[in-house]
């Protein structure tokens, strides 16, 4: 006895479509076997109806549906109005009267492949089962991609509300800030943290990567520094080794933070500061001096035997500081030129007003140097001008 292998298919759903009943049947007759769960169409206004009602896994459809025209503008036509509506769903289309321009224009009007009539059993077949699971695989994607865009922006939404809402009420340090990540998410950082008896914890950092890996390692600096930033209050120096030390433990090895953390001092108008590697913030003396805070250290995570220095500055009335990152400073426009130091600085030194307006006034010139050029990394801006 000979013995014959069939391989079916896993149930899914075509619609075919023609204005021939007699073709229709065939198809069907051919179509069934294959496990498919079969819809039949003869109009145009009949196919488009029938995809609003249900999807299906393959669309088999005519080119022509006028008797007396063989263009297949017809058939071109609802091609054009599933894909208006439906970028995934698989379409074989079918003409006695095909032609390699009509090919052409029915693959570029979002067709996925072209049977000539009278059909080859065996090839109509495997074309339909190839198309068939491509588009089964379509759908997984364009699923699993509209899942991950939700949890992006659930991620997104998290991350916004772990910033500060509102900078702090100092007396005698006025303060304005913003961060805009380069994609949904990010790994910029700043924080204002109360600690008690006229002192306030000022941090921007910016952890190495972009995207949910990097935004996931932010929040977790985040949660380090608020949760040793009161026990350690000014001892800025044993803070920063203390968080070093509780980063290199739990970041992979090719990851690192960089931080400015600083507690000013509102009674004493001073501020006591250590740098991990981060863009040295820019003072800005009202006397029209400017001072780069750099002392400090290495970067965070990276090194398990680290020491930092801590350094101190004094305020009058009028100094302006300028905390960032180095997606406004490495920003470029449309020559490959970067914003740098030097513009930001320019930037800040044109307006002497307050916090807001020196911060809208670096925004404003950085916009107007980057112009359409796409930013590539995230961007952070804090500034504070004493009062």
């Amino acid at each position: 006895m000979r013995l014959g292998l069939h391989i079916s298919m896993s149930p899914g759903s075509i619609l075919v479509a023609d204005d021939q009943p007699h073709v229709v049947e065939a198809l069907r007759l051919l179509l069934k076997p294959e496990g498919f769960q079969i819809d039949t169409a003869d109009s145009p206004g009949a196919i488009l109806d029938a995809l609003r009602q249900r999807t299906y896994d393959v669309v088999l459809m005519d080119l022509n549906y006028a008797r007396d025209t063989t263009s297949g503008d017809e058939g071109l036509d609802v091609i054009g109005g599933i894909r208006s509506s439906d970028a995934v769903t698989p379409i074989v289309v079918m003409t006695a009267w095909s032609t390699v321009t009509l090919a052409v224009e029915a693959m570029q009007r979002g067709a996925h492949d072209f049977v000539q009539k009278p059909w080859d059993n065996q090839r109509l077949l495997n074309i339909v089962r190839t198309q068939f699971e491509l588009g089964r695989a379509s759908r997984k994607a364009a699923a699993l991609e509209t899942t991950q865009r939700h949890d992006l922006e659930l991620a997104s939404q998290v991350q916004r509300h772990l910033l500060p809402r509102q900078c702090p009420d100092i007396q005698t340090l006025e303060c304005s800030a913003g961060c805009t990540p380069a994609g949904v998410v990010g790994g910029d950082y700043f924080d204002f943290i109360h600690l008690g008896s006229h002192r306030t914890g000022i941090a921007v950092g910016d952890v190495s990567g972009k995207g949910v890996a990097a935004a996931l390692l932010m929040a977790s600096l985040q949660g380090t520094l608020r949760s040793l930033a009161a026990p350690y209050g000014s001892r800025i120096s044993e803070l920063m080794v203390e968080t070093n030390g509780r980063l290199f433990g739990t970041i992979p090895a090719n990851k690192f933070a960089t931080l400015f953390y600083a507690v000013y001092c509102d009674d004493r108008r001073s501020m006591v500061y250590a740098n991990a590697g981060h863009n040295p913030p820019l003072l800005l003396r009202a006397s029209g001096s400017v001072e780069r805070l750099a002392v400090g250290g290495p970067v965070l995570g990276l090194f398990e035997d680290v020491t930092f220095t801590a350094g101190t500055v004094q305020f009058d009335a009028g100094d302006r500081l300028l905390l960032y990152t180095d997606g406004v400073t490495e920003a470029l426009n449309s020559e490959d030129e970067e914003f740098g130091d030097e513009r930001l600085i320019a930037a800040a030194a044109r307006s002497h007003g307050p916090a807001d307006a020196v911060r809208d006034a670096v925004l404003q010139a950085h916009a107007s140097f980057t112009g359409n050029v796409a930013r590539l990394d995230d961007m952070t801006l804090v500034v504070a001008v004493a009062r």
